[in-house]
C-alpha cells in the first residue's frame, strides 16, 4: 500500500496469496505456516487450524460422539445461555421476547418451535448449558426404538417435554424434534419447519 488509501498493482490479493496465508487446500500439510492458518486436508476431509504458537496443527473437524457413557451428558452444539423458569435436562425450550429460554409448549403457537434441550437443571434467570443441536442422554427417558419414523420424536402438548407421538387437537403445533437413537439417547436436532393443524 502507497499511501493512504493508495494500493499499488503488487498488493493486489492473489487467490495463490490468499490461500498461503488464510487457507491451504491439499493432501500434505503446507510447507510455510502462520499462526491462526487454516489448512482443508483433501486426504483425510478434515480441517485444521495452526496454534497461535504455528508450532502445532488443531483439528477443527467437528465429530459428534453418540456413545454417551454418563447421565445428561451431550455432544454437539452448546452454549451457556438464560432461562426464564425452571428447567430439567432433557426438556426443549423456545426463546421468549425476553431473549430467555423457556418451556416449548406444542399446545400453543407462541412457546413454539422448539430450538434448544436443556442439559442439566437450570433455575429461573440463571444461565446453563443449552443443546443447539447432537446427541443427548438422560437415563429417565424410556424411548422405544422402531423403523424409520416409528424414531421420530416432537415437541409434545406437555411444556418441555419430547413425545413419540405426534400431537393431533386441533390449533396443536407438529415440530419433529429429533430421533430416537436408544432408550435413553437421542439425537436432538429440531426443525423450524412447524404445522398448526385445524
Amino acid at each position: 500500500m502507497v499511501g493512504e488509501g493508495l494500493w499499488i498493482v503488487a498488493d493486489v490479493v492473489t487467490a495463490a496469496r490468499m490461500n498461503m496465508k488464510t487457507l491451504y487446500i491439499g493432501a500434505a500439510a503446507p510447507g510455510t505456516t502462520y499462526a491462526g492458518m487454516l489448512w482443508f486436508d483433501t486426504d483425510d476431509d478434515k480441517l485444521y487450524q495452526r496454534n497461535a504458537a504455528d508450532d502445532a496443527w488443531i483439528e477443527r473437524t467437528g465429530e459428534l460422539d453418540s456413545s454417551l457413557g454418563v447421565d445428561d451428558t451431550g455432544s454437539g452444539i452448546i452454549t451457556v445461555d438464560t432461562v426464564g423458569e425452571n428447567v430439567s435436562a432433557g426438556e426443549v425450550l423456545f426463546m421468549e421476547s425476553d431473549g430467555k429460554y423457556w418451556k416449548a409448549d406444542a399446545d400453543t403457537a407462541a412457546k413454539m418451535p422448539a430450538t434448544v434441550m436443556a442439559m442439566g437443571t437450570i433455575l429461573a434467570d440463571a444461565a446453563g448449558k443449552l443443546l443447539h443441536v447432537g446427541y443427548f442422554r438422560h437415563d429417565a427417558w424410556a424411548w422405544v426404538l422402531g423403523a424409520g419414523a416409528a424414531n421420530l420424536l416432537f415437541a409434545s402438548v406437555t411444556p418441555g417435554a419430547m413425545s413419540q407421538t405426534s400431537p393431533v387437537g386441533s390449533g396443536d403445533q407438529v415440530q419433529v424434534c429429533g430421533y430416537v437413537v436408544t432408550a435413553d439417547i437421542v439425537f436432538f436436532n429440531p426443525s423450524y419447519v412447524v404445522t398448526e393443524l385445524v
